[in-house]
């Protein structure tokens, strides 16, 4: 009863869930053939390490070695190959167990494909609002400020410290707007703008 509940916890999983024995597959759950592109027949008795990039072959042995020894706790990331060539991103984690009466491996792993190329290009976005001379400003819903790049305080004269937190509003009235920010026009096209939705953009620019 408690080997049939854990079959079927595997093979519900969305996870890849994989157990080796000398190095190849003896077990593979739906998700791990969905993300490999392998069917079950083609998995059983292929060498694991055939699956990973060459490029990170030597990486996936030093952690895989680590967290059985109880030297690294946290998941690492590798290349995987798939059938047709496809190369993925994986996040993956091993555990000691014994099956059918024999030491062997419990592997797991997540596809983070989608999550790495989302984190490039976020950070790529980020390396380009801090390098442009382009004052930009990032705000919540509500128009207060939660970000202000360089240019921004070259510009305006407002340190980040400053800025967060506040609305362009207080930031126009009190203490008196350094350089561009006391311009109407800028703030009048700014403060007309309706609050954003998520996903949406408003882009002006604010000149010397």
């Amino acid at each position: 009863m408690e080997n049939r509940l854990f079959r079927d916890i595997f093979i519900s999983s969305p996870m890849g869930i994989y157990i080796t024995q000398d190095g190849k597959f003896q077990f593979v759950n739906p998700e791990l053939q969905k993300s490999t592109g392998y069917s079950e027949d083609e998995m059983i008795g292929m060498d694991s390490m055939s699956l990973v990039h060459p490029e990170y072959r030597n990486i996936v042995r030093e952690n895989t070695l680590k967290i059985l020894k109880g030297e690294r706790l946290s998941p690492y990331e590798f290349c995987v190959i798939k059938k047709n060539g496809d190369i993925r991103w994986i996040m993956g984690t091993v555990t000691s167990i014994q099956y059918r009466g024999r030491k062997a491996v419990l592997g797991q792993f997540m596809d983070v494909t989608e999550w790495k190329q989302t984190d490039d290009k976020l950070r790529r976005l980020y390396q380009a609002v801090e390098a442009t001379a382009d004052a930009v400003i990032i705000t919540d819903f509500e128009g207060y400020i939660q970000s202000v790049n360089p240019a921004f305080t070259s510009i305006t004269g407002y340190t980040e410290e400053e800025a967060i937190g506040q609305n362009p509003r207080l930031l126009k009235s009190g203490n008196g707007v350094k350089s561009a920010l006391d311009s109407p026009s800028f703030f009048g096209r700014l403060l007309a703008v309706p609050p954003l939705s998520s996903g949406s953009v408003y882009v002006n620019d604010i000149n010397h």
